[in-house]
């Protein structure tokens, strides 16, 4: 599926949160649209807005997209990881070590013990091919 936007999913996500947004009036009496992605604060359009409705109206609007985005995005990924396990589960001419390695790099998150858990394998047999 191809992004809708250019935005890293990281940065997605944190531009689909409205406290990364604010609107600021300048000196000139103009209204300013924000926005913060990693931990910086940035002008996020260059239009400049002669009351708060008009911005505020739009980070409303945009807030949903993003988040629609960033939702789509989320399911893609955990769809793309489910079909990856499936495949790699049902391949028949795979060593236990790559198998072990493939769902570690499938599956940062999970521990040792869940993956000798999915296994059906001992703990310590994990340790061992991960150690080699």
């Amino acid at each position: 599926m191809k992004h809708k936007t250019s935005w890293t999913t990281e940065q997605l996500h944190q531009l689909s949160q409205r406290f990364n947004h604010k609107i600021v009036k300048d000196n000139a009496g103009e209204f300013r649209w924000y926005n913060n992605i990693n931990g910086t604060w940035q002008i996020h359009s260059i239009q400049v807005y002669e009351n708060y409705s008009k911005p505020a109206s739009f980070l409303e609007y945009w807030l949903v997209k993003w988040n629609e985005e960033y939702t789509d995005r989320i399911a893609m990924e955990y769809r793309q990881r489910r079909r990856r396990y499936k495949r790699l589960k049902r391949k028949v001419k795979i060593t236990q070590t790559e198998l072990i390695a493939e769902l570690k790099q499938l599956y940062p998150e999970w521990t040792n013990q869940e993956i000798a858990n999915d296994l059906n394998i001992s703990l310590r047999t994990v340790q061992r091919y991960l150690d080699k």
